[in-house]
């Protein structure tokens, strides 16, 4: 994910969006929306673990 900050992305409604380090992520199927928030990733050796939290 840090390989992504800052590197223009096409989203799923057809449009070019950068991240920073301040911008949340939600995890949603393309064109749905959702309340979980992608809020951290851990890495252990070949395994990476998502962490999410629910944004009311």
């Amino acid at each position: 994910m840090m390989d992504a900050l800052d590197t223009m992305v096409e989203g799923w409604d057809d449009g070019a969006h950068s991240a920073t380090r301040g911008t949340l992520l939600w995890a949603a199927n393309s064109g749905c929306i959702s309340e979980t928030a992608i809020v951290d990733v851990w890495e252990r050796g070949a395994i990476a673990y998502i962490v999410t939290a629910f944004a009311a």
